[in-house]
């Protein structure tokens, strides 16, 4: 199982292989966010495939193959660049925010 580092919309995002226990047609891969869980999202049938196929994908998982849909293994530290990216997005409109407040402040005085 592969799991998504960070969630979407609160859920987790996690890719599986579910084997033959539920049948040869719940055999594959599939995306949802729990193992084996009732809500899931994409499915691929691969059943010799060892890691998550990029393309093929059913999306939704009892529809046809969606050719937009395609999954790639994130580069190394993407994760913490994206973290640092939402944090300096942050910090910047603390900052915007900061700058609003000082020329309010200004604007009151003058008028006083």
């Amino acid at each position: 199982a592969y799991k998504k580092d960070s969630q979407v919309n609160g859920l987790d995002v996690m890719t599986y292989f579910w084997d033959e226990r539920d049948g040869a047609a719940f055999c594959g891969w599939w995306f949802g966010p729990k193992v084996g869980g009732d809500q899931v999202w994409a499915y691929h049938p691969g059943k010799d495939i060892m890691t998550p196929p990029k393309s093929g994908w059913k999306v939704p998982y009892d529809g046809p193959v969606d050719a937009s849909f395609a999954i790639s293994k994130a580069a190394p530290g993407a994760a913490q660049q994206q973290e640092a990216w939402g944090q300096q997005q942050q910090q910047g409109y603390g900052q915007q925010q900061g700058y609003q407040q000082q020329q309010q402040q200004q604007q009151q005085q003058q008028q006083q």
